[in-house]
């Protein structure tokens, strides 16, 4: 599996909310498809980030420390975003960046340029640093 945005706003929501059910209304999605979110998220993290109980949700020690990181990552991805828009890059360019570290250290992955951008594609590359080497020499991975 690979987290993705949703998977981390879906948790910060239901962190926020304070109940699995507000998160969903918030978001404007189905219950059942928060839940499967923050479950795959914690299958892969490999430890709960919530205590389900009676009066909603309430994160471990461990999803403490992951929504500080998640909430980070999101931070981040906004200001890529932005600065994305506001880069030289032309409408229709397509921009690729790689990283090489893990979510936990605040690597973040931008989501896609959006509406203001249209044709702006966004490629993420999660590779070994001699890949990434090797795509940024053949001028495939635009560095930031």
């Amino acid at each position: 599996m690979t987290i993705e945005t949703r998977h981390l706003r879906y948790a910060i929501a239901a962190l926020e909310q304070g109940s699995i059910r507000k998160a969903a209304l918030k978001l404007g999605v189905r219950q059942m498809t928060v839940v499967r979110h923050i479950e795959a998220l914690e299958n892969h993290v490999g430890y709960s980030l919530f205590t389900r109980r009676r009066d909603g949700v309430h994160p471990t020690d461990d999803g403490t420390t992951f929504m500080q990181a998640a909430r980070r990552i999101l931070q981040d991805m906004e200001s890529l975003t932005a600065h994305t828009r506001s880069s030289r890059h032309k409408r229709g360019e397509r921009i690729a960046i790689g990283f090489y570290t893990s979510l936990s250290t605040g690597t973040t992955c931008p989501p896609p340029c959006g509406p203001s951008l249209p044709r702006c594609f966004v490629c993420i590359i999660a590779a070994s640093v001699a890949s990434i080497e090797r795509f940024g020499s053949e001028s495939r991975l635009a560095t930031p």
